[in-house]
């Protein structure tokens, strides 16, 4: 998928570029689904005779495709959906009573791109600001594409409120579509604080919370500025 939307022109918004992209994720979930259907449907024929294994094969094949099918749809469409809250408690022992129920909102895989556009992020950003979270977490494969092409569909996680500040790390997607680029943006443009293999010390309620921010092992493969160390 990521070779794809580089040989066909990633500067174009056009609704061929959207179509294919649509197509090659559907296929992702459609081929291997098949795979196994007919892995099964020849385990399935062996005790049988030449006859009947024409004619089951003809009733599997048919049934595997649309089971495969819908599959895919239903993937497809749980994709758009909003995510899931999961609300998880994490117990730490000596931990300063002013601390406690600090609340954390952690983001990752959005992978805005031809499929996910800027209303799906929108209704992210309403969906995290109604928690009302302490921190924000933004850990990395948030886009599948340039900024200059991406910019007006990210542009609602300026959005994004918390008290104690919006932080970011880059997930291995973003060394394939101008890490730097999309580090330098978040921070400039969307009040994000990037953290390369570094960490800020945040005051609360007379207290000190370190947040610590490790790049993807795929920044080692790239500029200095976004190595892993």
């Amino acid at each position: 998928v990521q070779s794809l939307n580089r040989l066909i022109d990633n500067h174009s918004n056009s609704v061929l570029m959207s179509a294919l992209n649509w197509f090659a994720f559907t296929s992702l979930g459609l081929i291997p689904t098949l795979i196994i259907f007919t892995f099964l449907r020849e385990l399935s024929l062996l005790p049988l005779n030449e006859e009947r294994r024409a004619l089951t094969r003809n009733f599997f094949n048919i049934g595997a495709l649309g089971l495969s099918s819908l599959f895919a749809a239903i993937g497809m469409v749980q994709a758009r959906q909003l995510p899931r809250v999961k609300r998880v408690s994490v117990p730490i022992e000596g931990l300063d009573p002013k601390l406690e129920g600090l609340k954390i909102a952690q983001l990752t895989d959005v992978h805005v791109g031809h499929t996910i556009r800027g209303d799906h992020i929108s209704a992210i950003v309403d969906l995290t600001n109604s928690l009302k979270p302490d921190i924000i977490a933004l850990t990395g494969d948030l886009v599948d594409g340039l900024v200059s092409d991406l910019e007006p569909h990210v542009a609602v996680l300026k959005k994004l409120s918390a008290p104690y500040g919006k932080y970011y790390v880059t997930g291995n997607h973003e060394y394939y579509w101008g890490a730097a680029a999309w580090s330098q943006h978040l921070e400039k443009n969307l009040g994000f604080k990037y953290l390369a293999n570094e960490h800020v010390s945040v005051p609360v309620n007379g207290k000190k919370v370190l947040i610590a921010g490790v790049t993807d092992l795929q920044g080692e493969h790239f500029s200095p500025l976004d190595k892993c160390d």
